[in-house]
């Protein structure tokens, strides 16, 4: 990796704890919507065509996203106005600031105010206690680790652009059709088998780090029903022995033995998650540097 890209990763980063684009300037939006219209026009049939219709869409969105990718290195010729749409498109590949800014915006009293600013960032039940909801705040942010940042610059590091924007494709087809719903269970289950491949690797790597710092202990807080993968039980489990506080997620899972959070708590894993997140973009970072990653793109 030259110079040049390195600070391109650089300037991204910083771009990210101040701007997120606009949906309708999203190039994540604009592959997601490639899915969102294939989902729309296609009529279940009940069967193994389903399987087959949702595996297009999904692959059409990551075709799309390689191919923005490639159109996006070779715009590195470009001069300076290259180096701008470079950054641009580096930046849309991982949210680091949105994701702590949704998590702060919900240590507030308000429970209507909670309930809405909670539902913005998980997909569960939010008519619970505030308790519950507090804490559906702090395991989003720790879920979302591995997604948002640890895996996008796993592969930008490895890939360069098609890597990152590809794996973005990824999440978001997962997002969008990756559910096991009556709708989604056969659409899209090749969109959710991807993605769960795709964090693999990096969520194992996540893992181990979070096992460096936190040691066994983590195993005997950590009981799970149901629901909850490797890219979000090890952070959650981090985050609330650190907080002290119980996580839970009713019928699903319960991690750690202290009380449940409060708003307070809410605001530490807020400041948790920035440490968190930035030691890790900082590490990368270097490793970048020192390593000349990405070589290619």
């Amino acid at each position: 990796m030259d110079p040049a890209k390195w600070m391109f990763l650089l300037i991204a980063v910083i771009v990210d704890v101040f701007v997120e684009y606009p949906n309708a300037i999203h190039p994540t939006v604009w592959v997601g919507n490639i899915v969102v219209f294939l989902d729309r026009i296609y009529k279940r049939k009940n069967n193994a065509w389903d399987t087959l219709a949702g595996g297009f869409a999904a692959f059409a969105a990551y075709l799309a996203a390689f191919v923005l990718g490639i159109l996006v290195c070779r715009a590195t010729g470009m001069g300076l106005v290259g180096a701008l749409v470079y950054i641009y498109f580096l930046k849309s590949g991982f949210s680091a600031g949105l994701l702590i800014k949704k998590v702060k915006g919900c240590a507030v009293d308000d429970e209507s105010q909670l309930r809405r600013r909670v539902s913005e960032i998980v997909s569960r039940d939010v008519n619970v206690p505030r308790p519950f909801l507090y804490s559906a705040a702090i395991e989003s942010g720790a879920e979302n680790i591995v997604d948002s940042v640890v895996s996008p610059l796993f592969y930008y590091m490895i890939f360069g652009m098609p890597g990152i924007l590809i794996y973005r494709a990824i999440n978001t087809a997962d997002g969008i059709i990756g559910h096991k719903t009556d709708r989604y269970i056969r659409f899209g289950k090749v969109a959710a088998t991807v993605d769960y491949v795709a964090n693999y690797v990096p969520a194992r790597l996540f893992a181990v780090i979070i096992y460096i710092l936190y040691g066994r202990e983590y195993r005997k807080q950590i009981r799970v029903k149901r629901g909850l993968r490797m890219n979000g039980k090890y952070p959650i489990a981090l985050f609330s022995k650190l907080l002290n506080v119980r996580l839970v997620k009713k019928g699903s899972y319960v991690i750690g033995d202290g009380g449940l959070p409060s708003r307070d708590d809410v605001e530490k894993g807020a400041r948790l998650l920035l440490i968190v997140i930035y030691s890790f973009i900082f590490s990368a970072l270097i490793i970048s540097y020192v390593l000349g990653l990405p070589r290619w793109c």
